[in-house]
């Protein structure tokens, strides 16, 4: 599929590449700006604590001894894994007063999380 452009009653113009399952631009239509638009999810695995060792994206490896808990977030690597590897997908809702772009992340073949 090629890249759509959806144009929005709020003067802005949303360039939806559905093939990708991304919005890739958002322009404001008045004063002709625009922007690369990207979103990207991704999960962490927690640290376990006493004497953990954490990868950093150098590949060098940093030890501590605390672990992630209920107020300390302590991730085991700094980068996040992608959630699924199947393509999400981009839906469009147009109402009489609301237009709304959804990126559906698909987690399997039996869930997915449309953000709200």
């Amino acid at each position: 599929m090629r890249a759509a452009v959806l144009c929005l009653r709020n003067r802005y113009s949303i360039t939806v590449n559905q093939a990708k399952g991304s919005i890739e631009t958002v322009k404001n239509i008045a004063s002709g700006v625009e922007v690369p638009f990207n979103i990207t999810w991704g999960y962490y695995i927690s640290s376990e604590g006493q004497s953990t060792a954490t990868k950093l994206p150098n590949g060098t490896v940093e030890r501590t001894g605390q672990s992630s808990g209920a107020y300390i977030f302590r991730p085991y690597e700094q980068f996040t894994h992608p959630p699924s590897t199947m393509q999400p997908r981009i839906t469009v809702s147009t109402g009489p007063l609301v237009s709304e772009i959804s990126k559906i992340v698909i987690l399997s073949r039996f869930a997915c999380c449309p953000p709200r």
